[in-house]
């Protein structure tokens, strides 16, 4: 990632002080709202989903999967903003240094920002499905949803509902904060 930013940053200064593209380009400016917006969806979500972990370390099972959906909801919505932001720009990949380092970098934004997504999707998924389950293992084969099993195919699926909430919870702060150098280095240099 210190690579990628360098190169992009590179892209950005050799693009504005050169204006290699100028003579033949249009000027390349991406919409700063609609990035502001997707980038404080990614980090406010971070916050929220943060705030369900607490609770969920707290046993208030039903308030971090209030919060989970709210942030499931924030990046999808961020995503969605991305999306816009791409059909709104009046400059294609190839228009210049910046621009292909722009989509590049937004690409991967979503594409990460997705796998996010599903992640915590699953998680949420996993602890809804056996919200009235408290403590032990669910009913034999109702973990894989066929009650005509005899044992179980995972042990004790609860048991995996915390240590993924905490795992996705670090990638999703860890990638909020590379969103906003990101934003700062393509929106705001």
């Amino acid at each position: 990632m210190a690579l990628a930013s360098r190169c992009a940053a590179l892209a950005r200064f050799r693009e504005r002080i050169c204006g290699s593209s100028a003579s033949t380009i249009s000027y390349v400016d991406p919409s700063l709202t609609l990035g502001t917006l997707a980038t404080a969806a990614w980090v406010l979500g971070a916050g929220v989903l943060w705030l369900g972990l607490r609770d969920r370390r707290l046993d208030r099972r039903s308030q971090w999967r209030v919060k989970g959906a709210v942030a499931l909801a924030l990046g999808l919505a961020a995503i969605a903003l991305q999306v816009a932001a791409w059909f709104t720009i009046g400059f294609g990949p190839t228009e210049g240094g910046y621009a292909s380092v722009y989509f590049g970098w937004t690409g991967f934004i979503v594409l990460f920002g997705l796998c996010a997504a599903y992640w915590l999707e699953t998680t949420l998924a996993s602890s809804i499905r056996y919200r009235r389950t408290l403590t032990g293992a669910p009913e034999p084969g109702e973990a894989s949803g066929d009650t005509y099993r005899a044992a179980h195919d995972i042990e004790d699926p609860l048991s995996l509902v915390p240590p993924s909430l905490e795992a996705v919870t670090f990638y999703w702060i860890y990638f909020a904060v590379l969103v906003v150098i990101a934003w700062v280095i393509l929106y705001l240099l």
